[in-house]
């Protein structure tokens, strides 16, 4: 959830990415405190990795 009236703190930052072989999404929920990070292959679709930090 993003608020343009909002700090930073307050809203959720979402950033996509790719090397090429992976792609990476990660999610910040500065005021709950999260980090979430999910790497899949591309090729496949199947989840290599996932670290959700509360």
């Amino acid at each position: 959830m993003t608020s343009k009236d909002l700090p930073f703190y307050y809203n959720e930052a979402t950033y996509r990415f790719s090397n090429g072989e992976e792609d990476f999404i990660v999610t910040l929920s500065p005021s709950y405190g999260e980090v979430k990070i999910e790497v899949t292959q591309r090729s496949s679709n199947r989840l290599l990795s996932l670290l959700d930090l509360k």
